[in-house]
């Protein structure tokens, strides 16, 4: 998959999600991209091609994800 803002477009919400259903968890080591399901149950999106995870979390920082730090 290309990381043109498009494409990312289409893995992220081609599916119907929406953006109030992603965040981001940073930790003093990590930057995670998570979603929560329908029933308010919270996972990480684990994604296998780095340039692909970093150009979503990019683009949904972008549109204003929300963001939870955790201080460890």
């Amino acid at each position: 998959m290309t990381t043109n803002p498009k494409d990312i477009d289409e893995f992220l919400f081609g599916n119907g999600g929406r953006l109030e259903d992603y965040f981001i968890r940073l930790t003093p080591v990590s930057e995670t991209l998570c979603y929560t399901n329908e029933a308010g149950r919270e996972f990480y999106l684990p994604i296998s091609d780095d340039a692909l995870a970093d150009a979503a979390i990019r683009r949904l920082k972008d549109l204003g994800v929300r963001i939870v730090s955790i201080r460890v």
